[in-house]
């Protein structure tokens, strides 16, 4: 497992990161030496873009006195913390992963459309423009685990945590089945393990 610290935050990277990155970047298709250079910008932009976000829920924590750690794992990323917050604060770190997700997208839009970016960069922060725009609107679904999901459960409060089950598992088939049909293989089945996850909780 990778270690570092970041801003003071202590950062582990999973080894199964790599390998999911490396084969949702295409590293079945490479045929040549030049096929690794899009694999390895796509791995590039996806730990960045990951770290990113798991860094606004960490500064969130950090700002309401928790310590947390962030994981980079083979599903993306998990900022992990004593779970002693309210419902206000703990919305408040649920939302801060997607809005440095956004500022990250804003950003990388600023440079492409200005025209700022160096041409050997101008194709990396594209994917780091749709990449950040995509997974925002992806994560903010009402389906827990995902941010939009745990904004949900506060929303509605402990004493509808059931209701927040029922909607994340009807949100996860129905999305999961409309991706599948456009061919969105990866993110349909992992809304199907989403949808799993909540009807268990549900009978729980």
């Amino acid at each position: 497992m990778f270690k570092f610290s970041l801003f003071g935050f202590p950062v582990q990277v999973q080894p199964w990161f790599w390998l999911v990155a490396f084969l949702l970047g295409g590293g079945f298709q490479m045929s040549g030496t030049f096929d690794w250079l899009p694999v390895l910008e796509w791995m590039t932009v996806i730990f960045l873009s990951l770290l990113a976000h798991e860094l606004g829920h960490a500064v969130a924590v950090r700002r309401f006195g928790g310590w947390p750690v962030i994981v980079i794992h083979s599903l993306g990323g998990t900022t992990y913390y004593e779970n002693r917050f309210n419902r206000k604060e703990r919305l408040m770190v649920s939302a801060a992963g997607p809005a440095f997700s956004l500022m990250l997208m804003a950003l990388s839009a600023a440079l492409v459309f200005t025209g700022v970016v160096p041409p050997f960069l101008r194709e990396i922060t594209r994917m780091m423009m749709w990449i950040n725009g995509v997974w925002t609107v992806f994560n903010l679904l009402p389906v827990l685990p995902m941010d939009g999901g745990q904004i949900l459960r506060d929303v509605l409060g402990p004493r509808h945590f059931r209701l927040s089950c029922v909607i994340g598992m009807l949100t996860a088939v129905i999305i999961g089945v409309v991706l599948l049909k456009f061919g969105w293989i990866f993110a349909a089945l992992l809304l199907g393990f989403m949808a799993f996850q909540n009807y268990q909780a549900l009978r729980q």
